[in-house]
């Protein structure tokens, strides 16, 4: 019996490998004809947290001047972000549809196309924004705000070998020390490396 399963171990496991890809393959495809949604990581906690301390009857007014000050300068590098996020993609992301969405906005998907929760490119919330397809991703803040990784819809890991996310390697670290949007690259990288696996799957996806 051991020696019969070592034989065809091989083949569990080129088949197991098989569907791995295919199934990996049909997402991407998916993707290609449908949207991703980039979730714009907001800290809303945080400015939330600030704000009822500032509220808050107990906190002296030399302290409620200083975190007053710090919601300002927090709710601002936001927008900023925010702006940059979108900018990001819109120049350098070309594989799919692409939408925005505030995080904490995510739940109210499951309302569909017309969620109204979709940002205009001032990222501004606009109700006229729908998404147009059915089929989507999510696209969230990776390991650092400049980078991004892809996840399903109910918020798990894309199955194995999905190009969910561009893994720099360290010569292109050190390279990006002097990149100045670093944040732009990353998408470029990214949007590249969903072009140059759906290409190299086109026979599985037949």
């Amino acid at each position: 019996m051991g020696i019969l399963m070592t034989l065809i171990s091989p083949f569990y496991a080129q088949s197991d490998y098989d569907l791995a890809i295919s199934t990996a393959a049909e997402q991407l495809a998916g993707l290609h004809n449908g949207t991703l949604v980039v979730r714009i990581y907001m800290n809303k906690n945080k400015a939330d947290l600030l704000q009822k301390t500032i509220q808050d009857p107990a906190t002296s007014e030399e302290k409620r001047k200083s975190l007053s000050h710090l919601l300002k300068t927090h709710l601002e590098d936001r927008e900023l972000y925010k702006k940059n996020v979108i900018k990001a993609f819109r120049n350098e992301y070309h594989f799919s549809k692409v939408v925005f969405i505030h995080d904490y906005d995510q739940k109210k998907l499951a309302n569909g196309r017309e969620a109204g929760i979709f940002l205009n490119d001032q990222g501004i919330v606009d109700p006229s924004i729908k998404m147009e397809s059915d089929y989507y991703l999510l696209c969230g803040r990776g390991n650092n705000d400049d980078s991004f990784v892809i996840y399903a819809p109910n918020g798990d890991n894309m199955p194995t070998h999905f190009p969910n996310k561009y893994n720099r390697n360290i010569f292109e670290g050190l390279a990006s020390l002097f990149i100045k949007d670093k944040m732009a690259n990353y998408v470029r990288k990214l949007d590249g490396l969903l072009g140059n696996r759906y290409e190299m799957w086109k026979e599985v996806m037949k």
